[in-house]
């Protein structure tokens, strides 16, 4: 497999996980919401079933919310650019929402190393690249893709701004 030409500064984008669980999710709200008032307009169903799905749409579509918030929380998504001598970051804001990725300009000095982890989803193979903050709580998502190219981008990272590698 051929990965592309890697060069500084690099760009990355990561806001596009973390905003399309949220849209999935949002957008089944309005689905539960017509099927409750269709429901309660028209409901010819025995009273048992009637009674049931009135009180569990609108729990439904709650916890619909709160899990596509939550979702786009955690997918930490940002955009920024890194150079040479700093990494440059801005937190994703997407419908009023604002992502929990750090942000402002960091520099090389408070970042411990490169991250590079493995994950299997359904059998298939991700390689996940990360900055890594001396604090732990800066640590900066980059990318998750193919491990082939996951790894030519750590290594890449790696060489280029003289940090470490830590799995």
């Amino acid at each position: 497999m051929t990965t592309p030409n890697l060069s500084l500064p690099y760009s990355f984008d990561t806001t596009k996980n973390g905003r399309m669980a949220l849209l999935s999710l949002w957008g089944a709200v309005p689905v539960l919401l017509v099927s409750y008032f269709m429901i309660e307009a028209f409901g010819e169903l025995g009273g048992d079933i009637l009674m049931m799905l009135r009180v569990l749409l609108p729990v439904i579509a709650v916890i619909d919310v709160i899990a596509g918030y939550w979702l786009y929380r955690k997918g930490q998504g940002a955009t920024g650019t890194i150079s040479a001598h700093m990494v440059q970051v801005t937190a994703d804001r997407f419908l009023g929402l604002h992502s929990s990725a750090p942000e402002g300009t960091f520099t090389l000095q408070q970042l411990e190393g490169i991250g590079l982890s493995l994950t299997s989803v359904k059998g298939n193979k991700l390689g996940h690249v990360s900055l890594i903050g001396k604090d732990k709580a800066h640590t900066i998502k980059l990318i998750s893709t193919v491990p082939d190219k996951a790894e030519a981008l750590a290594a890449f990272l790696s060489r280029e701004l003289n940090l470490a590698r830590i799995a």
